[in-house]
């Protein structure tokens, strides 16, 4: 289903891609994210850190581990629950998809091509 070329590089089919972004309901069941506060910044909100990954969970096979931080999309900014649903909602259409990723204090790079 997902195909790891690399540590952040991935491939994933359309139609598998489809599957999974089909019912909301379950992928939000699949893992727990809150938002990832800028400490001392009155409140400002820097992306969503995942707090649970289910095993075997699609952002398990997408490469995420616990306490991984999404911080943009597409080289946006991902700061409030309503940019994380457009981006959401812009995952069903793209054939390439670049996300910023705070692991261990280090910001990388995922990397997910969309294949027919």
């Amino acid at each position: 289903e997902v195909e790891k070329r690399g540590d952040t590089d991935f491939t994933i089919k359309r139609s598998d891609l489809n599957k999974y972004t089909a019912n909301l309901s379950e992928i939000l069941n699949q893992a727990r994210m809150v938002p990832n506060i800028v400490s001392g910044s009155g409140g400002r909100v820097e992306g969503f850190r995942f707090v649970s990954i289910n095993p075997g969970s699609i952002f398990e096979k997408l490469g995420f581990k616990n306490m991984d931080v999404i911080k943009s999309v597409n080289g946006e900014d991902v700061n409030s629950p309503t940019r994380a649903m457009e981006f959401y909602n812009a995952l069903k259409t793209s054939s390439n998809i670049q996300l910023g990723v705070v692991r261990n204090g280090k910001e990388e790079t995922f990397n997910y091509s969309v294949t027919p």
